[in-house]
């Protein structure tokens, strides 16, 4: 959500609390100063959507300033305890722009070098669909614990802000590395018994492997050896390592192998 507006909605509350509840991971901007002026501290003057959870103790929303390539607060963003959860890299952000070169200014793909915390939101969204990518059976309060444990402090880089700016700068090295060892609450039951359907594709196709919900919608899917190999795939699940993580062990059959 890359806006800001000064006056309280009761309706936006509470249609960003239900999307939220339905596992949507929320990500707000914490604003920008008008020019000629520095950034507000939003404890005192709050600004919304990011300070809808400011009283809300599930703290649904991921609040984003921004931050320089020194890791310092420039002087245009807000900052606030309460609503201001983390920080990311929002000055000089190059990226895609809109490509037709039939309309003067828009012979360029590439561009831009914008500043604000409208730039820096999206990339701590990219980080929530990365780690939704990766592991897509992960409720939207895990997504925000994972992207909050995976930053880096920059508070000594901004001694005037201390306690406003959040958990840290995002670093999404760790965010990967943070999803990929992560246990859910309940996660524990091995795939099967959950009910998820597991499904390998016969000899003479290819060896996509695919995970189902209780209700066969598609989880997720992936290649267990190259797609030029055509032999068949058996694949079956449960917690083969002893680490509560279920996982999916595949062994190929006729005319393949052997392989596991």
């Amino acid at each position: 959500l890359s806006f800001v507006g000064v006056e309280y909605s009761q309706a936006l509350y509470e249609g960003l609390k239900a999307a939220a509840d339905a596992g949507v991971v929320v990500v707000a901007a914490a604003g920008n100063a008008e020019e000629g002026r520095t950034g507000v501290d939003l404890a005192i003057d709050p600004a919304y959507p990011i300070c809808l959870d400011a009283q809300d103790q599930t703290g649904f929303i991921l609040g984003v300033a921004a931050v320089n390539r020194r890791n310092q607060v420039p002087e245009f963003s807000n900052y606030g305890r309460g609503c201001v959860d983390l920080v990311a890299p929002g000055e000089s952000i190059f990226g895609l722009l809109v490509h037709d070169p039939r309309r003067t200014g828009f012979a360029e793909p590439y561009g831009g070098s914008w500043s604000g915390t409208s730039v820096a939101t999206p990339i701590v969204s990219g980080a929530a669909a990365v780690v939704r990518t990766l592991r897509p059976e992960l409720s939207a309060a895990d997504v925000r614990q994972i992207i909050l444990d995976a930053t880096d402090s920059v508070q000594a880089a901004n001694p005037r802000l201390e306690g406003k700016i959040g958990r840290g700068r995002l670093n999404l090295g760790k965010v990967v590395r943070e999803t990929v060892a992560f246990r859910a609450s309940g996660s524990t039951t091995p795939l099967a018994s959950q009910g998820f359907i597991l499904a390998g594709l016969g000899f003479g196709s290819f060896p996509q492997l695919k995970v189902f919900t209780p209700a066969f919608q598609p989880l997720k899917s992936l290649y267990a050896y190259a797609p030029t190999f055509q032999g068949a795939v058996n694949i079956v699940g449960g917690d083969v390592t002893g680490d509560g993580v279920s996982d999916l062990v595949a062994a190929a059959g006729s005319r393949g192998g052997p392989h596991v």
